[in-house]
Parts: C-alpha cells; structure tokens; sequence
C-alpha cells in the first residue's frame, strides 16, 4: 500500500481549513485534489461532532490529535 504524504493530523488539520474557507482554495494551497478533500470528509467525518463519534476505536486518537491542535 501506498504511503500517504499527509499524516492523519495534517489530514484533520487541512480538513478544518475547508470549514473557513472554501474546498478548492484549500485544495490548491495543499495541492490536492478537491475529490481527495471530499473523500478525507468521508473517512474522518463531515463536522466536529461527527468527526469525535465514538463509532470507532480508531477514530480516538484523531479526537485527541484535535484536542491538542486546540479543536474539540
């Protein structure tokens, strides 16, 4: 499997970009696609609420990557 070049705090991290400014602004700052936006939307959540579910073991180190980033 192909190694990403974001980790998954750069991902939320950019992710949280696209709630101030708009998808396709962020994506070429980051030079991503936008589809690759949409699909991190996918996998980590749409908002915070979503993205902090305990719906999964995995997604508790994301939450906490967030918290430390200031985010809750």
């Amino acid at each position: 499997m192909k190694k990403s070049r974001f980790t998954d705090e750069q991902m939320v991290r950019i992710l949280r970009e696209t709630d101030r400014e708009s998808v396709p602004s962020v994506a070429k700052r980051h030079g991503v696609s936008e589809q690759t936006i949409y699909a991190w939307r996918k996998k980590y959540g749409g908002g915070n609420s979503q993205r902090c579910a305990p719906t999964q073991a995995s997604r508790t180190r994301e939450c906490a990557t967030e918290e430390a980033l200031g985010g809750a």
